[in-house]
């Protein structure tokens, strides 16, 4: 008998564990991937059955994207997550659901269906709809596929206004503006808003002038583009020779010739002695493009003198100039191609300037639209919540012995701000915050986040005096501003 029961309870064992194994995926886990989530009470009646059961019965789903459906029936399984349980009553987990079931509409093509999901943020998002945490999260989610929406759609410059408005909703977040660089267009004027975008962008990430230097280039506005350079320039400890060779040129077009050749002479001259030493495959690429645009600089000053024909055959000696920006070696080659004869439209001279640029434009289209919708995934942001900067706020506060600023032990400008214990928008405003603080304690109006970061909750920052610095004015963060837009957000607990 006793035997009987020990074969019973096996059995009963392994058709509780098979079914478990067979159970299928939930509404949920088919939508986007994730469980579902539970209340405390609901997790509480789980615990007990689990308890009672040895574990064999209640165990909780698991989060699983391979069990993500596709399209259209992905778009079924989100709707019914959405249509009861906590898809319907936790604001939070069906602001989620609403987001993926848009991913599904994309992979199905219904862009019309997947813009009516996200133009439904944030007041989908039923009491959260006001909250400021919220709309900087899940909210910025939302533009973030509104923008890839349009331009599947074929609307770029929809998509760019998207992306402006996902950026200026979260003025210090670095991974908003890093993704909405994507959607800047080329062809379309800096117009303020614009203009606004690259200035925070450029304060947060000094790299970011890079992208902004293309932009301007493609606008043929060599003349804000050369100040820009100059002054991402100055900002490098050590800058090397591509930057001069790159900045020079822009200057050089700007008609600003003297300057544009002392930075060619410096320039030519670093790349000499790199050359002589034992470079790498980057550091030979580097050399390479360097001596690329330091030829093309001669063609510029050919064509500058008069002497055309001299400057059509070194245009056309190449058959293409991939280490010049595209709108350079267009705008050149429009104006060397005028009056030319057939024989001398050969090589790189005989490529359409405006074929090119389009060429440029539509490869940088396709390289976001033919990524897998899957990878949409990754735009749909953690929530913010008050724990996010209740547990920064008393160290983001202290200057005095700072937490997040270890003892200087290196001759490079600036000191190093590390904010432990603290990751994505909240790590980053925790650390502008902090610098800005810091900053005001030494008597200073600003800071400056110096080049060769990665953006986020750690930077090199630099506490100097704007305007008598040696890098730019308008690298630096104004501090007075900084506290007052971060400082509520990270408001010291009360001290007993």
């Amino acid at each position: 008998m006793l035997t009987s029961k020990k074969a019973l309870c096996a059995a009963l064992a392994i058709s509780l564990m098979s079914t478990t194994a067979a159970r299928a995926a939930s509404d949920y886990v088919q939508c986007d991937g994730q469980s579902k989530g539970m209340g405390v009470a609901e997790g509480l009646a789980r615990f007990t059955l689990i308890l009672g059961t040895l574990g064999m019965i209640g165990s909780p789903e698991s989060d699983n994207v391979a069990e993500r459906r596709f399209g259209a029936e992905g778009v079924a399984a989100c709707d019914r997550a959405m249509d009861g349980g906590r898809g319907k009553d936790d604001d939070r987990r069906r602001s989620r659901l609403k987001l993926a079931r848009a991913i599904h509409n994309i992979e199905a093509k219904d862009y019309d269906a997947a813009l009516s999901d996200v133009r439904a943020f944030p007041a989908f998002g039923g009491v959260m709809a006001q909250d400021n945490k919220f709309q900087r999260s899940v909210g910025l989610s939302a533009l973030d596929l509104e923008a890839h929406i349009l331009l599947r759609k074929g609307d770029a410059n929809g998509a760019e206004q998207a992306a402006l408005r996902m950026a200026a909703a979260s003025p210090y977040d670095w991974t908003s503006h890093l993704r909405a660089s994507r959607f800047m267009q080329r062809t379309t004027p800096m117009t303020g808003e614009k203009a606004d975008y690259y200035r925070r962008f450029t304060l947060i990430w000094p790299e970011a002038r890079i992208f902004m230097l293309n932009t301007l280039r493609w606008q043929n506005d060599y003349a804000t583009a050369a100040r820009e350079g100059d002054a991402l320039m100055q900002m490098y400890d050590k800058p090397g020779a591509l930057i001069f060779a790159q900045t020079g040129l822009d200057m050089l077009l700007a008609g600003r010739a003297a300057e544009a050749q002392k930075l060619f002479d410096t320039a030519r001259t670093k790349n000499d002695d790199a050359a002589a030493g034992t470079p790498d495959a980057t550091g030979r690429d580097w050399i390479s493009r360097t001596d690329d645009i330091l030829s093309f600089a001669g063609i510029v000053k050919s064509m500058q003198a008069g002497d055309l024909a001299a400057a059509r055959r070194s245009f056309g000696s190449r058959e293409r100039w991939l280490a010049l920006p595209v709108p350079t070696v267009a705008a050149i080659g429009a104006k060397l191609r005028v009056g030319a004869s057939a024989a001398e439209l050969t090589g790189a001279l005989a490529r359409d300037p405006e074929t090119l640029k389009a060429d440029a434009i539509r490869k940088e289209i396709d390289g976001i639209t033919s990524a897998e919708p899957k990878t949409l995934y990754g735009a749909i942001r953690p929530f913010l919540t008050d724990g996010s900067y209740s547990g920064l706020a008393r160290n983001v506060n202290e200057t005095g012995k700072s937490k997040f600023m270890p003892v200087k032990q290196d001759t490079l400008r600036g000191e190093r701000v590390s904010i432990t214990g603290g990751y994505g928008v909240a790590g980053g405003e925790a650390l502008y915050l902090h610098s800005a603080l810091v900053a005001k304690s030494r008597g200073l109006t600003g800071f400056a986040i110096m080049p060769g970061g990665l953006g986020g909750s750690s930077a090199r920052v630099l506490f100097e005096k704007p305007g008598s610095s040696a890098i730019p004015a308008s690298a630096f963060f104004d501090a007075d501003k900084v506290i007052a837009d971060l400082g509520p957000r990270f408001a010291p607990p009360l001290t007993r």
